[in-house]
């Protein structure tokens, strides 16, 4: 039986007139609807689909368009499209011809492009159009659909934009910041100033965890505010040991934040350096200690001295105290106040500002503060506004500038401030934003702590000179006195010695000889230990050279003494703290160094003289000198360090374990008066 044939299904076109009658007669015998055909059900979907569509012949003009188009485009009737070329509804009639070229020759196009509507705007669409062919291949006209994604990019850069200004507010902050796996504890984020803090780049330090920043010893602790701060409590973490990547410990101050990153929970912690302001006291309380020691040693000898020492404790007790409440109110801002947040035109006018600000600049509200500018009433007189706003557009942003700003009712307040410059699409700086941190009370403290030190430096000197002066007079009364009589008596005993005839009495006053002889011997070494003559009689290098010999028969040392032979004139105080030093970084390397040999080296360099010493030990950690220090006798290298300083000289030490040590004294020389 033979297949019935079905019958062949007329061509339809889509429904449509063309100003041109001719033009749309020929249309619409290549067209693939019309609105009498049996696709007519399509054709009304086509006409109400929410997509602008439209048809066209093959040489480029438009014989169908549905509502959406008109819409999209900006038209009211179709009859004002029909038979329109093409390229005029789109922004560019070159980009229109070469996707036509692709679309002849690959039966289809898709991409992103503007069209341009009726009222000659313009709008970023996406277009997917087909090349129409009937059952022989023959190309009939081309379908395309636009889809309006103006919104869509406009979402997408202001995200964009948004998330750029947040990379640059939390890598350009100078606190370092690290976000946490609140489940893991891994590092998910952090910013550059955390790497420069525990001294990892930013791709090694979000391979770590919270333990990995910290000591074994500390991570029960740690632990447990970690985990306070997931529960939500609100924790803060003070004097937190943080190990560094070179195995150094550095101490922090921590506040945490829960939030949300990629619908995972983490914590974000705000880290900031303590550990300088911890060294400071540290120093504080040794020096304090080590001073109240020197004291006491030498209450008998230094009436007067004491007296003016007890003084100084005093007044530096009452400073210590004064400091205390200042750091406790510092302290206490710290913890409780948040940081003040300002956006500002680039004229000074401020548009935003958080209510720490507010606070900070003595306004009772953010209406009061928005009717001021900056750059007129903001900043103290001496502020260079130009440079902070130069910089900041050059680099686009600028961190931890330190600047006075004025408050409402004129008292002005140290800060340190970061900022970002915020641009539009064309590159022009729309406003700043930023963040503000008063620092004034910590300014101050700094100030007092200074003036301590100095202060500290100074009665070290003294202390130093009245140990030398009491050294040379008990010196000048053992030899004058001590070595003088036993002298004398040694002489008498070997006269008497003569007139002796007995041998057993002959013996005993030859023991009495001898013993008087030894005691002779070390009176005189009693007195060059003291305070050397030489240092006094032939001068500095000369006394040098003879306590390198002395100590080094002594102790069993090879030596090595070089002396450039330059003229080195020195201040008596000068001579004496540098004679002192030399000593007892001697005495240091014969007790505790296990050295075989020791070099000095005295030069002139300049206007300075400068002293060498080396040994060939078993060295030590320059960072555990502190400990060094207390096993040691005598100044001590921090005190040795002390009393450099405070004649304007130099103290520098390099050692390492089983490396030996190296140290260099310098000091101004006496500026010689020249007689014409």
């Amino acid at each position: 039986m033979s297949e019935k044939r079905k019958p062949k299904r007329k061509p339809v076109v889509i429904a449509g007139r063309s100003k041109n009658s001719a033009a749309d007669s020929h249309r619409q015998n290549d067209c693939p609807a019309r609105y009498d055909s049996p696709c007519r059900l399509e054709n009304i979907a086509l006409d109400t689909a929410i997509y602008a569509i439209s048809f066209a012949d093959i040489g480029g003009r438009v014989t169908y368009v549905n509502r959406a188009f008109l819409d999209l485009f900006g038209f009211e009737d179709k009859q004002e499209v029909l038979g329109r070329p093409t390229y005029e509804f789109f922004a560019s009639k070159d980009f229109w011809v070469e996707t036509r070229k692709r679309l002849l020759s690959e039966g289809k196009w898709v991409g992103e492009t503007e069209i341009k509507r009726k009222d000659g705007s313009f709008v970023c669409t996406r277009v997917s159009s087909n090349l129409v062919k009937d059952e022989t291949g023959h190309s009939l006209c081309t379908m395309a659909s636009f889809i309006d994604i103006t919104e869509t990019r406009r979402t997408i850069e202001a995200l964009r934009k948004s998330e750029h200004n947040f990379k640059m507010l939390f890598y350009g902050a100078a606190e370092g910041i690290i976000a946490a796996d609140v489940k893991t504890k891994k590092f998910k984020i952090v910013n550059t100033a955390a790497c420069k803090m525990l001294g990892y780049t930013e791709q090694e330090l979000v391979r770590l965890s919270v333990a990995d920043i910290h000591p074994k010893d500390f991570h029960k602790k740690i632990s447990g505010y970690f985990g306070g701060m997931v529960r939500g409590r609100r924790m803060f973490a003070g004097n937190c040991p943080c190990l560094r990547k070179d195995g150094s410990i550095i101490y922090v101050d921590i506040h945490a934040e829960k939030i949300l990153i990629d619908s995972e929970e983490y914590l974000v912690g705000f880290f900031v350096d303590i550990t300088d302001r911890l060294r400071t006291e540290e120093e504080l309380r040794n020096a304090r200690d080590e001073l109240e020691v020197r004291v006491q040693r030498r209450t008998e000898q230094l009436a007067r001295a004491n007296e003016d020492l007890r003084k100084e404790i005093a007044e530096r007790k009452r400073a210590e105290k004064a400091r205390a409440e200042v750091e406790k109110r510092f302290e206490d801002i710290f913890e409780n106040a948040l940081v003040g947040i300002y956006r500002t035109t680039s004229e000074g006018q401020i548009l935003m500002a958080n209510p720490a600000l507010v606070k900070m600049l003595g306004y009772s509200s953010f209406e009061d503060l928005s009717r001021r500018n900056l750059e007129k009433t903001g900043f103290e007189p001496s502020y260079s506004r130009s440079v902070f706003k130069k910089t900041v557009e050059r680099k686009g942003y600028i961190t931890g500038l330190e600047s006075v700003w004025l408050r409402h009712d004129g008292a002005r307040i140290t800060v340190r401030e970061s900022s970002i410059a915020v641009r539009n699409e064309k590159g022009k700086v729309v406003y700043y934003e930023g963040t503000v941190e008063n620092i004034t009370e910590r300014k101050k403290a700094e100030e007092k702590l200074l003036a301590y030190q100095k202060q500290l430096r100074s009665l070290a000197l003294e202390l130093a000179l009245s140990e030398e002066r009491m050294r040379r007079q008990m010196a000048t009364d053992v030899h004058d006195n001590m070595g003088q009589n036993l002298a004398i008596i040694k002489i008498k005993m070997d006269s008497f010695r003569k007139t002796i005839t007995e041998a057993s009495v002959r013996r005993n006053v030859d023991e009495i000889s001898s013993l008087l002889a030894e005691t002779i011997e070390r009176t005189r070494t009693l007195t060059f230990e003291l305070s050397p003559p030489v240092l006094y009689e032939l001068g500095f290098e000369a006394a040098v050279e003879w306590m390198v010999r002395h100590i080094s028969k002594r102790d069993n040392l090879l030596y090595e003494f070089k002396d450039d032979r330059k003229p080195k004139p020195l201040e008596d105080n000068v001579k004496i703290l540098l004679f002192q030093s030399v000593r007892e970084l001697l005495v240091n390397i014969a007790k505790h160094s296990h050295a075989g040999k020791v070099m000095v080296a005295i030069n002139r360099k300049d206007e300075e003289i400068q002293v060498h010493v080396a040994d060939d030990g078993v060295g030590f950690d320059v960072l555990k000198v502190r400990d060094y220090e207390r096993k040691s006798s005598g100044f001590g290298l921090f005190s040795v360090n002390e009393r450099i300083s405070s004649i304007g000289g130099r103290f520098e030490i390099e050692s390492k374990p089983g490396g030996g040590t190296k140290v260099l004294l310098s000091a101004p020389l006496k500026k010689e008066t020249r007689h014409s």
